[in-house]
């Protein structure tokens, strides 16, 4: 059977081939996008318990030969807006959809009980303020798709609605594409959008043949057999991800294959794996209509993290050098961010996309004349709006674009307040924004520059309590990771290890860390939602520096479909952990400047009276150096347990950083308790065997419940009495049946300083 080999016919295809996607929404304005294989203008209408609210039309942008991107938006004057907590029902029209291509919006399965999408006004408070949250959806990763079990939840007609869901990193995995899905990528690409690419990126049209060419591009994805090249390619993903519209109508097993004229002459795709992924894709593209539904009735704000573009994307100096002089290389780089400009950036903040002389409307200007012209829309103008690195560059510490460039693209977003939200929420731009403050060592995740620019020292997006931050990678990680394995790992890899070990965590270069730390007064209390490292998790700081206290909560909902061996050891042996104390509290001490003399401590063991008693990791440190290390760096930071073995006092700046497990109890009356409040005398077999059941039921209970390793989703949402409390419930569907089982741990975020007891 041959594989996406029939040329696709364009105009028996549906006007509409992804979304509509409700992204912005603000108290006066809501912005829809959606991918047309039409080009004419489109309206947007929106009405409220039937009465008309308004409207907007404009023209779509040609992106391609045959595909076009719409990106409404309609503004109300003052004094209307959308209110807190009404409904309000939209439709898109275009006098260019004939019958036949125009949406039905209930059979094309986009409604929620009602004739059209809908979208729900943003609520007052903060109490009833609920959010989702996911990232690193990869078609073929392991587990159910976590996103679908958010759509089957939150788009029921009588059940609650989502006010905002945030998509924190890797929508699309563009550097590790299914052998099985290649095909199709291919098809859409010649077909759709056009290919265009010239030079040494010219597609062979050949599946899991890339790796090596790949690797002379300067990519270090260790999973690039299927590594997306060119500008249609890219584009294309996208359509996949958001889409079941324009998947193939079958996925052929492995057996119905004739590899001479299927593509895979040459190619390293084995029987097992060809059907292994086929088996992943056929669930994901099986749970697309609910996902379809779930974005087209919900507002969305989207970040990028490393997959959008490629693995290891901008992760330090050398990498950067390698890449960004290699011309092809670079025209990857350019075609992967161009994508999630036009995809995801543009929805994020549609304004400066309309008007003229800004980065955004020029970038929207040149692919446009590119795609009437047939021709590849990069360019010089192009990169220099997206903010691509000038090479080479300068001697010692720099930065890797400058964080103000009014040329160029600014892809950190804030919205609070001002715009009708009960909270300020901040994407956190960490790719693009990076600092290298040595030539060869980790990278700092943002600039000095770009966090001053992203977290100004007045709070922007107006006074709102709490800030939710949008950090790709958790910024309160997991310190045996992060700090021992990551880092030894990297020791041992030779120079492939920054790549193979990911050696780009926030405190991978702690001065970076602390900088972010110093910008987080004027913002508290804090919520970090990340993604990122494939498991799930919460975190509590408790933060206290000289410009104030700030409280803070880190959650982490990862992968929503991208489960592995690793993920599922960390989810069957987290408790484990604690009882091992390697997941435990950890304070830290921030001193901004030391003496020489106690600089020179710490090149030998503390000394005593009383010998200190130390943490096993601390011991680690101190004897491999790090802590010497780490005294002559200014500011030089280590756990409060070094610091008082070494004799330090009054630290700068001090902060807890604790680990927040689910303590809920097991919920059937077979717990342990019941069991053993049975009537006693003497050794009765049937009771043992219950109390063995119980205990086996309560450790099946408490597996997860620390770190979650099962594809997953966040939900969200606050408690302000008596004490802030941020609630963090993670979806998570288990088993054949994707059924959802569930994690949920309180944190509170304003507890008085005096009750933190860190200093």
């Amino acid at each position: 059977m041959p594989v996406d080999t029939q040329a696709l016919s364009i105009t028996s295809l549906p006007a509409i081939v992804a979304g509509p996607i409700v992204r912005r929404l603000t108290r006066q304005s809501v912005t829809i996008w959606a991918a047309l294989t039409v080009g004419s203008d489109v309206t947007l209408s929106v009405t409220s318990a039937g009465l008309a609210v308004g409207s907007v039309t404009d023209s779509p942008v040609q992106i391609g030969q045959s595909l076009w991107l719409s990106t409404l938006t309609l503004t109300l004057l003052q004094p209307e807006e959308f209110a807190s907590g009404i409904l309000y029902d939209y439709t898109l029209e275009s006098p260019g959809w004939v019958p036949g291509r125009a949406p039905d919006w209930v059979a094309d399965g986009l409604t929620i009980g009602r004739p059209t999408p809908s979208f729900l006004g943003i609520p007052d408070q903060i109490d009833v303020f609920l959010l989702g949250h996911a990232s690193c959806r990869k078609p073929h990763g392991g587990g159910h798709d976590g996103l679908a079990m958010v759509a089957r939840r939150y788009t029921q007609p009588a059940g609650p609605r989502l006010h905002q869901l945030l998509l924190t990193g890797d929508q699309v995995y563009s550097d590790d594409v299914a052998a099985t899905l290649m095909p199709r990528v291919r098809r859409l690409a010649q077909d759709l959008i056009g290919d265009r690419e010239t030079g040494n990126l010219i597609p062979s049209g050949l599946i899991s043949d890339r790796k090596d060419a790949s690797a002379n591009l300067g990519l270090t994805s260790t999973a690039a057999s299927n590594h997306l090249w060119g500008y249609a390619e890219f584009c294309a993903i996208y359509l996949l991800a958001w889409s079941d519209t324009l998947w193939p109508t079958i996925l052929p097993a492995y057996s119905e294959l004739n590899p001479p004229t299927d593509f895979l002459a040459g190619a390293e795709v084995s029987e097992e794996s060809w059907n292994a992924q086929r088996d992943a894709l056929i669930g994901f593209h099986r749970d697309l209509g609910d996902v379809k539904r779930l974005l087209a009735n919900t507002p969305t704000l989207m970040v990028f993290d490393d997959h959008e573009v490629t693995d290891d994307w901008n992760l330090d100096r050398p990498w950067c050098e390698t890449i960004y002089s290699n011309v092809g290389g670079r025209q990857v780089l350019s075609n992967g961010l161009l994508a999630y400009t036009l995809f995801q950036h543009w929805g994020n903040v549609p304004e400066p996309f309309a008007q003229a002389g800004t980065p955004e409307n020029a970038v929207l200007s040149a692919v446009a004349t590119a795609a009437a012209g047939a021709s590849s829309p990069i360019s010089a103008v192009v990169e220099a709006a997206m903010g691509f690195p000038v090479l080479p560059f300068a001697a010692g510490a720099v930065d890797i674009r400058p964080a103000n460039d009014p040329a160029a693209i600014r892809f950190d977003v804030t919205i609070g307040s001002s715009e009708g939200l009960p909270c300020r929420i901040v994407l956190l731009d960490e790719r693009t924004m990076r600092g290298f403050p040595t030539e060869t060592g980790p990278c700092q995740r943002i600039s000095k520059p770009g966090l001053e620019a992203m977290l100004p020292g007045t709070a922007a997006g107006g006074p709102a309590v709490p800030t939710l931050i949008v950090a790709a990678a958790p910024v309160l990680g997991f310190h045996f990771i992060e700090h021992i394995l990551q880092k030894a790992g990297a020791l041992i890899g030779g120079a492939e290890g920054p790549t193979d070990f990911d050696l780009e965590s926030w405190t991978g270069h702690r001065p970076a860390l602390e900088a972010l730390f110093d910008r987080l007064a004027p913002y508290d209390p804090v919520v970090f939602l990340s993604g990122d490292v494939h498991y799930g998790f919460n975190k509590r700081l408790e933060l206290n520096t000289a410009a104030g206290a700030v409280n803070g909560a880190q959650l982490t909902a990862s992968s929503a479909k991208n489960a592995d061996t690793l993920t599922m050891a960390l989810h069957v042996f987290g408790e484990l952990l604690m009882r091992l104390n390697v997941v435990r509290t950890r304070w830290f001490e921030r001193y901004e400047t030391l003496t020489q003399t106690e600089r020179q401590s710490f090149l030998l063991p503390p000394q005593g009276p009383p010998t200190p008693v130390l943490p096993w990791d601390d011991v680690v440190d101190i004897a491999l150096g790090r802590m010497a290390r780490r005294s002559a760096e200014d500011p030089a930071v280590f756990s409060r347990e070094v610091a008082q073995a070494y004799g330090l006092t009054n630290p700068d700046v001090a902060y807890a950083i604790r680990h927040q497990d689910d303590e809920t109890p097991f919920p059937t009356p077979q717990t342990l308790s019941d069991v053993v409040a049975l009537p006693r005398g003497g050794w009765d077999a049937d009771r043992s065997v219950q109390i063995v059941r119980a205990l086996q039921q309560v450790d099946l209970h408490r597996m997860g419940r620390v770190f979650m390793g099962l594809p997953q989703a966040g939900i969200v949402n606050f408690q302000s009495a008596p004490n802030l409390e941020v609630v963090h419930e993670l979806l998570m569907p288990l088993g054949e049946d994707p059924a959802a089982i569930s994690a949920e741990t309180s944190v509170t975020v304003a507890t008085p300083l005096v009750a933190m007891g860190i200093i």
